[in-house]
């Protein structure tokens, strides 16, 4: 691996620190039991996708339609899962703490590390 690709997956693992903390306070958790759940989805995949644009803006200095189409990719991914985990426990299907939970949980980490690793294959390639 080239010191660039690792410096960047080090920013992209900060990144995703940064932009998930938010989303795990008392804040966000008096909004989802007040029925503002899909509306943190939104914001959460929102907050994602406005930072990968800056991270590729800022550091690669890439086209404006570079920026666009990989943030773009990094939100998609981010509502995709964030809302199917949502539904999911709206509809009584992700009880916490249960091997169901635990294997939903790691399945969306995964799937946003692999969405990072190809954001930083498709800079660097």
């Amino acid at each position: 691996m080239q010191a660039s690709s690792l410096i960047l997956l080090i920013i992209y693992q900060l990144k995703n620190l940064v932009c998930n903390y938010p989303f795990q306070t008392d804040t966000a958790n008096a909004l989802r039991t007040k029925g503002y759940t899909t509306l943190l989805v939104y914001l959460h995949a929102l907050l994602h996708g406005t930072v990968t644009f800056l991270i590729v803006k800022l550091l690669f200095e890439a086209s404006w339609m570079c920026c666009i189409k990989l943030s773009v990719l990094d939100a998609a991914v981010r509502f995709t899962l964030e809302y199917l985990k949502e539904w999911l426990d709206r509809n009584g299907k992700l009880a916490k703490f249960t091997d169901f939970f635990w294997n939903t949980t790691e399945i969306d980490h995964y799937l946003n590390g692999l969405t990072h690793y190809l954001i930083i294959w498709m800079l660097t390639k």
